[in-house]
């Protein structure tokens, strides 16, 4: 019979999980029929956010293994496959042309990563540090769906299917939900710490998506 925590931990898992599904399937079909709204580099990009947080909930779990960072291991490699299912979806369409904040987006990323190594480096940090995984992650996240939102104020958001707001952001919360809940079950290693910051970092940046979205 599992434990009170183990029952929570599942919880919080099986409803990312679900969520998940429900949040790409939906802009999967959705981006079949239209791409209005969308930006193509803030997908490849976010690709690179999960990836890191990926790293970190591994690195979290070897030096304390918990179920509930087994848990988010799983959760990281699921949106990992679902976000390249996106991808696909926009490839498929056919329509999608890339454009000037798509540009913006990959500018900033590459900048951006090749400022904050050589920040990390010049404070001694390496590059598996959890701190540069984290504000990577943030970049990664952040500046892609802030530039999201301008594109919504000049495009529209059609593309954006009202599922993917509401599950973009219950995801985010139940994945903050998971790594508070790690924290609290094996101790706060700077793995778990960091990961919680990405993650936060990341649900303030989609409620700016979300009123730009609702007022447009």
């Amino acid at each position: 019979m599992p434990s009170r925590k183990e029952m929570i931990s599942d919880s919080l898992f099986w409803v990312q999980i679900i969520a998940a599904i429900v949040l790409c399937g939906s802009q999967f079909f959705c981006f079949l029929e239209t791409t209005k709204g969308q930006l193509l580099a803030m997908f490849l990009v976010m690709e690179g956010y999960f990836f890191l947080n990926l790293l970190l909930s591994v690195s979290a779990h070897t030096e304390r293994p918990s179920r509930a960072t087994g848990q988010l291991m799983g959760t990281y490699i699921l949106w990992l496959a679902l976000i390249g299912s996106n991808i696909a979806a926009i490839f498929i369409n056919g329509s999608y042309e890339w454009n000037q904040n798509d540009t913006s987006i990959a500018v900033l990323a590459i900048v951006g990563t090749v400022a904050l190594v050589v920040v990390a480096k010049l404070k001694g940090l390496g590059l598996q540090d959890p701190m540069l995984k984290s504000l990577l992650g943030i970049l990664f996240k952040t500046v892609p769906q802030l530039i999201m939102a301008y594109e919504i104020t000049q495009r529209g958001g059609a593309g954006i299917p009202a599922a993917a707001i509401v599950a973009g952001h219950v995801t985010s919360l139940i994945r903050i939900g998971q790594v508070l809940f790690a924290l609290f079950e094996s101790g706060r290693d700077r793995n778990r710490i960091w990961l919680c910051v990405s993650e936060t970092g990341n649900e303030v940046s989609w409620m700016v998506v979300t009123i730009v979205w609702l007022v447009v």
